[in-house]
């Protein structure tokens, strides 16, 4: 997957942000920094936010189960095209 970052020019060198991703940025002391800095935070930053899910998924199953409600867990996919 692919994603749009912004690099901000400063005196103490690049800032970049994804803005597809709230809170996600780096910083680097050159722009080929920068962009290697953003990759690595892109990367952490969807990992933590799938073992998030995970862990939100497993409780609203607990829940659900304690309630006696029938769950079936289901994994779907997005096409990036029907989005855009």
């Amino acid at each position: 997957m692919r994603y749009e970052v912004v690099l901000f020019k400063s005196e103490e060198g690049y800032a970049v942000t994804c803005p597809a991703l709230p809170g996600c940025w780096s910083q680097g002391a050159t722009r080929d920094d920068a962009l290697v800095n953003i990759g690595d935070a892109i990367t952490l930053y969807l990992e933590f936010t799938l073992e998030q899910t995970k862990e939100r998924r497993n409780c609203l199953v607990s829940e659900a189960t304690e309630e006696g409600l029938q769950v079936e867990l289901c994994e779907i996919s997005i096409s990036q095209t029907a989005i855009a």
